[in-house]
């Protein structure tokens, strides 16, 4: 009887640890990706045009660090990127960015004129 108890209590301490690790695991891991983002939306040129563009980040000391893709454009649409202060068109389809404080896409028509900055 006394070792059946025994076994019984050791089991309810092996389970309370097993909750408390998991709680703790799924905490940590909770917050883990508060400093890491990614996004995608259509960004529209100020005419007729779009582009859909997706973007990742990354915080790092107060910096940013992450990627760009660049998916369907209409016609005479292009997209600009901003980089601490300076724009640039973007040249390709994708690429990267790192240790910078702001970054920012937009479209543009060769018409004349852009959209606002995402």
């Amino acid at each position: 009887m006394t070792t059946a108890l025994h076994r019984r209590k050791r089991q309810r301490v092996l389970s309370g640890a097993l909750a408390a690790v998991t709680a703790a695991t799924a905490f940590t891991l909770g917050t883990a990706p508060a400093e890491a983002a990614s996004g995608c939306t259509t960004l529209y040129d100020g005419h007729s045009g779009n582009s859909h563009v997706c973007k990742t980040w990354y915080a790092t000391g107060g910096y940013y660090k992450g990627s760009w893709s660049i998916g369907v454009t209409t016609s005479y649409t292009y997209v600009q990127l901003y980089k601490d202060g300076s724009t640039s068109n973007a040249s390709g389809s994708r690429g990267s960015y790192s240790h910078v404080k702001h970054f920012y896409l937009r479209a543009c028509s060769s018409f004349g004129g852009c959209g606002g900055w995402w």
